[in-house]
């Protein structure tokens, strides 16, 4: 009876930590807060985080309604949002450093110089005299916006409420004045056409980057649930209850690729660039002698979640050559792009890695490895594609995890021929054992958990990007919450509701206008692209550092994480009450 009664509640505690690690700590951890925040600043996130919720509801609506069918009407009101983003983002930067200030500015002047250009030729020609009286107006507001931009520029970085919406108004008004010359006159429609093409084009340098940055958290959220379930039930678990729940989930973990795994030449590459990996990893550590930190895996997920938009921009650095692409001559005719991006980010991660040896920092040593070497086949893949030697087998999760699990049972039965590796008195590295199989049956399936109102809509491809960017806005804030000189957090509360806003507009545009830049290219691919490079290099660089826990014998749970449980814990007993007598 009290054997059946542990396991009951060994089993309640693992599906109440996967519940906790995919949607309420998610929630918890991820959502946006603005307490504490100046009171213009909290207006303006509620303010734009309802204009959010309106856009999404929408865009879910808008096939039912027909909302499309007056294609003029709406592009109007599309790019009448596209006014309230801009704004949001000239709003944002007023606090930080002047560069980010220039780049509003220049992303502003997109719409707004084409915009004094037709003025200006307005009143040059004269005509009546409405119409001159209109183009100066035109051109004296268009004017003092860039002025009034370009004064905040030079000014000290700051909060006023007053400078705030100025702003946000200055920032705006090229487009809003594009739309309104747009409707008064219909000659100019060519010209304001041309204007918000060019902004679009504009605003996919900065929605692109933030679409592919939520990626990172797909491996986040696989991590913890695998490391949490496990850490969960240790203490509970009899030595005997330990050796069968290894033997199973070791078990699973080995039989992902025979259920549903690729084809031989696909097994094979996975293989070598597991290995690869492993190898330079380990050779990493053993270079490192005496590590900074230790990499736990709560350790590599947080590390991760603090690159995440560095390796969304390096992924995406392929968007600085569209200019190039876009000019006539034979530059970069048949070199495909994200061979920039892979090559870019295969540079700097290897230098992170490389320093990271010299800094004696263990997780980015162990993590960096496995997204070089997917940095590197995904070039390889490319460049295989363009030059017509056909498709090369992509990687494999479930290969990967399956390879990890040999390496951790050659490992286990290594520490066993030591007399280390007891169920009794080593329970920490049975918990390793277990943690590197059990991620090696989640992590093929780590989108799912990650998005999990994603993977529960079975309907359109709006309604399936639609859950993506509802659960991203609920549990991606995380950056929000802290600071930093040159990215303080009002600002960061402001970049991630226009973020947020951004791209509820691409996808209301995507389903009201499926012909325009948002219909052509699906940010939500990008996720999916960045979580391809950096997923494979967490899973394998999280089951290197378990085992080096394992050889150093270190607890895989953080000491910070035990304190933090044992709250959790006493606030949900206090919940419930005294227990009955």
């Amino acid at each position: 009876m009290g054997r059946a009664r542990t396991t009951i509640t060994a089993v309640s505690l693992v599906v109440r930590r996967f519940g906790r690690e995919v949607f309420a700590d998610q929630v918890r951890e991820g959502r946006l807060r603005t307490a504490g925040m100046p009171s213009t600043v909290r207006r303006m996130a509620r303010l734009g985080m309802g204009l959010f919720w309106v856009v999404a509801g929408l865009a879910l609506i808008a096939p039912v309604l027909g909302l499309g069918r007056d294609k003029e009407l709406a592009s109007g009101f599309v790019d009448l949002l596209l006014v309230v983003c801009l704004g949001f983002l000239n709003i944002c930067v007023q606090p930080m450093r002047r560069g980010w200030r220039v780049g509003a500015l220049v992303l502003s002047a997109t719409s707004m110089i084409p915009q004094m250009i037709l003025l200006g030729i307005m009143v040059g020609t004269g005509g009546t005299s409405f119409i001159t009286v209109l183009g100066r107006v035109g051109l004296a507001v268009l004017g003092g916006s860039l002025m009034l931009l370009i004064v905040f520029i030079i000014m000290d970085r700051g909060l006023q409420g007053w400078r705030l919406w100025l702003a946000g108004a200055a920032g705006g008004v090229g487009h809003l004045t594009a739309l309104v010359i747009a409707w008064g006159f219909p000659f100019a429609r060519s010209v304001n056409e041309l204007s918000v093409m060019i902004t679009d084009v504009a605003l996919l340098y900065v929605a692109i980057p933030l679409a592919a940055a939520a990626g990172v958290s797909y491996a986040q959220v696989a991590t913890n649930v695998a490391t949490w379930a496990v850490l969960s039930v240790r203490d509970l678990l009899t030595p005997a209850a330990w050796v069968a729940s290894a033997v199973v989930v070791c078990g699973a973990g080995l039989a992902m690729p025979l259920l549903r795994g690729p084809a031989l030449p696909g097994a094979v590459v996975t293989v070598v660039h597991t290995l690869v990996s492993v190898a330079l990893s380990a050779a990493g550590m053993r270079a490192v002698h005496r590590p900074v930190d230790v990499p736990r895996p709560t350790a590599v997920t947080a590390d991760l979640a603090s690159k995440g938009l560095l390796f969304a921009g390096l992924l995406c650095s392929w968007l600085l050559l569209l200019p190039v692409v876009a000019l006539p001559g034979e530059l970069l005719k048949g070199v495909p792009l994200s061979v920039f991006g892979d090559g870019v980010t295969a540079v700097v991660t290897i230098v992170l890695w490389a320093r990271g040896i010299r800094r004696r920092q263990s997780i980015i040593v162990v993590m960096a490895p496995g997204i070089f070497c997917t940095c590197v086949y995904s070039m390889v893949l490319a460049i295989a594609r363009r030059t017509g030697l056909g498709a090369l087998p992509a990687l494999s999760a479930r290969v990967t995890g399956a390879v990890l699990v040999v390496l951790a049972l050659c490992q286990a039965l290594a520490w066993a021929r030591r007399g280390g590796f007891s169920p009794d008195r080593d329970r920490g590295r049975w918990a390793i054992l277990t943690m590197i199989g059990l991620e090696a049956v989640i992590f093929p399936w780590r989108e799912s958990l990650a998005e999990p109102l994603e993977a529960a809509v079975q309907g359109s491809a709006a309604a399936v990007m639609l859950a993506g960017l509802v659960w991203r806005v609920l549990t991606e804030a995380e950056y929000t919450h802290g600071s930093s000189p040159g990215f303080p957090a009002p600002a960061r509360v402001l970049f991630f509701v226009g973020q947020a806003l951004l791209a509820a507009v691409f996808v209301l545009q995507s389903v009201m206008l499926p012909h325009a830049m948002s219909g052509v290219i699906n940010l939500q691919q990008w996720t999916s692209v960045v979580d391809s490079v950096v997923g494979h290099g967490v899973q394998i660089g999280v089951a290197v550092g378990l085992l080096m826990l394992g050889r150093w014998r270190v607890d895989p749970m953080d000491p910070a994480d035990a304190v933090e449980e044992m709250r959790i814990e006493a606030r949900r007993l206090s919940r419930r009450g005294p227990a009955a007598p």
